[in-house]
């Protein structure tokens, strides 16, 4: 019986075995949830270039400016405010072609390609609260020169005439002083300048 008991008993190998393996366990586990947090996270992080001025805001627009939640290379105000497309979705239209490589060759994104798209299918009915971009680009006419930019994002004024007739919405320019505007436009102009 004594010899019986002594193979049932764990060997101090095994003693130690088990307990790495169950820090190991332990260990994997604890891992597994952080990357499960950081991965639902993510999408609402900011990226790193956030000024230390809005770095703890979160919903509001200049937070918006640095975040791109669908990973399409286009930041979430963009594609609220100014494309009007999902800041969820690469694709907004699901044609197979992400929102802004269709930007960059002149197509609409909310458009899927081939298709044509009336302003009577693009109006308040289907999509509420949104401009037409096919109505909005018709309406500003060609683009200014170099020249008349210059002049027009100088002035706050001309900036806001600018930004509502390119469909900006109204209420929140309301709600930006002068002072903010022009250095929004500044720090625009300036992140523009040293992407290229």
């Amino acid at each position: 019986m004594p010899e019986e008991q002594d193979e049932r008993r764990l060997s101090k190998e095994q003693k130690t075995g088990i307990i790495l393996l169950s820090i190991f366990a332990v260990f994997a586990i604890g891992l597994g949830f952080l990357q499960i947090r950081n991965t639902m996270y993510a999408p609402f992080a900011l990226n790193n270039k956030v000024p230390y001025v809005v770095k703890d805001d979160i919903e509001t627009n200049e937070a918006l400016m640095y975040r791109d939640t669908d990973k399409d290379g286009l930041n979430d105000f963009d594609e609220l405010y100014v494309y009007i497309t999902s800041p969820y979705l690469a694709d907004t239209d699901s044609d197979g072609i992400n929102d802004k490589t269709e930007i960059e060759k002149g197509s609409n994104p909310i458009c899927p390609e081939g298709q044509v798209c009336s302003e009577a299918a693009l109006s308040g009915d289907t999509l509420p609260n949104t401009t037409p971009i096919a109505s909005a680009s018709s309406t500003l006419g060609p683009p200014p020169s170099a020249e008349e930019l210059e002049k027009i994002l100088s002035s706050p004024a001309e900036t806001r005439k600018m930004l509502l007739a390119a469909g900006f919405d109204k209420k929140i320019l309301d709600q930006t002083s002068d002072e903010e505007l022009m250095k929004m436009i500044k720090e625009i102009l300036s992140s523009t300048s040293t992407q290229f």
